[in-house]
């Protein structure tokens, strides 16, 4: 698709952001919910697997400024921070208050990978 867009002959700014958070936003929302009111938390596979999230409103002025005229750009749009997705859940068990039981699932994650 960003071929395409890139050889149509017409200006383009392509960004691609990272896992997008913010006040209303669904995966961490997502992640959370389970966290407040369930026991234990499964992290799929080992963990260790790295984040960069990037805040919404700064994909949203990176967008602004990209859709003014000038140069064509393709722009990776990633946080400052960069996690684990074991820390990851960690920092929103704590902003949640919540103290779960967290462990890894790495053979029901490889299960579900082969049969989806």
């Amino acid at each position: 698709m960003e071929e395409a867009v890139i050889q149509s002959g017409l200006s383009y700014a392509i960004l691609r952001p990272t896992l997008i958070f913010g006040d209303e936003d669904i995966l961490v929302n997502n992640i959370a919910w389970p966290l407040r009111r369930l026991p234990v938390f499964a992290i799929p596979g080992d963990g260790t697997y790295r984040l960069q999230p990037v805040l919404v409103e700064d994909v949203a002025d990176h967008a602004v400024r990209a859709g003014q005229p000038g140069e064509n750009v393709v722009t990776d749009l990633v946080g400052p921070e960069v996690y684990s997705f074991r820390e990851f859940v960690e920092l929103i068990a704590k902003r949640s208050e919540a103290a779960p039981a967290c462990f890894r699932c790495r053979r029901v994650w490889r299960i579900c990978l082969r049969n989806p």
